[in-house]
């Protein structure tokens, strides 16, 4: 159970920052798609480590990105980002809160799931 909520978080990582890269970079804006490129990329990297204070790091960033991606490309774009990341950053800060424990009990899981998807809808 910890590798599939690994596993949706870092996808969630990727599918954030590669959207608001991908606009950047069709709209033009080099400099900024790649940087956002490279915090993705960090996301994924500090995902792997032991600190949990980079997956608010790697939120903010995503939502400053956000930002300029509102302002200069897709308001639509930029909040679906938004809500993927922030859907990332509760699993793996979840995951991490949950890493003392040996085992993982799927009820916890599944009630974490369902408050984080009524809160995603």
């Amino acid at each position: 159970m910890r590798k599939l909520l690994w596993g949706i978080a870092r996808l969630g990582w990727l599918l954030s920052y590669g959207t608001l890269s991908l606009l950047l970079l069709i709209g033009g804006e080099w400099l900024w798609g790649m940087l956002a490129g490279v915090f993705g990329a960090f996301s994924l990297v500090t995902s792997y480590g032991r600190w949990s204070w980079p997956v608010s790091l790697n939120f903010l960033v995503l939502l400053s990105v956000a930002g300029l991606v509102a302002l200069t490309r897709s308001a639509w774009g930029a909040l679906l980002s938004v809500v993927v990341g922030l859907l990332a950053w509760d699993i793996e800060l979840f995951v991490r809160r949950l890493e003392p424990f040996a085992e993982i009990p799927p009820l916890i899981v599944r009630a974490h799931l369902t408050r984080l998807g009524l809160i995603a809808l």
